[in-house]
């Protein structure tokens, strides 16, 4: 080929060349700004699926705290019963009622239940009620309140009066 020819066609190779090469440059920054974006959603979406994942998690927890703590509460008046039938009771038939009585409180303890309210203790009107009475300690216990994980499963009914000394 002459020189006059070679002259025409490297120009407009390299014209060719310089649109293919930025139009390939175009190309792989789109790319890597839709894998940015797409790396964001992902991001995105792992983040609200451990948010999910945790918040569920803590929803069940609490709600099998209220489960147990109602399912509790159906079951202290008998052993309300229990109590009082054993401090009518003698013999064999009183060692039997207390056993029971100390399984039942064991079981209640396995839960995370507790006594609130006891002769003596100063009156706590979280966690108690007074019935009759002034002061602020606890003279009798009418009804025995129970707690589980700080949560009130039923107050202690109980009369006041001031603090002997």
């Amino acid at each position: 080929m002459s020189k006059d020819k070679k002259a025409k066609v490297n120009p407009i190779a390299e014209a060719v060349e310089d649109t293919i090469s930025a139009e390939i440059e175009s190309g792989v920054e789109e790319l890597q700004q839709s894998i940015k974006e797409l790396d964001d959603k992902y991001l995105r979406l792992a983040a609200e699926y451990e948010n999910f994942r945790k918040r569920t998690a803590a929803e069940k927890l609490s709600l099998r705290g209220v489960v147990v703590a109602d399912t509790v509460s159906q079951f202290l008046n008998v052993l309300d019963n229990l109590e009082r039938a054993a401090a009518h009771a003698e013999g064999d038939v009183k060692a039997g009622l207390d056993m029971t009585i100390a399984s039942f409180a064991g079981a209640l303890t396995g839960l995370g239940v507790s006594e609130a309210g006891a002769t003596g203790a100063a009156f706590d009107p979280a966690t108690m009620q007074a019935v009759s009475g002034e002061g602020d300690v606890v003279d009798v216990v009418l009804q025995k309140g129970y707690v589980m994980d700080g949560k009130v499963v039923r107050v202690a009914m109980v009369t006041v009066g001031e603090k002997s000394e």
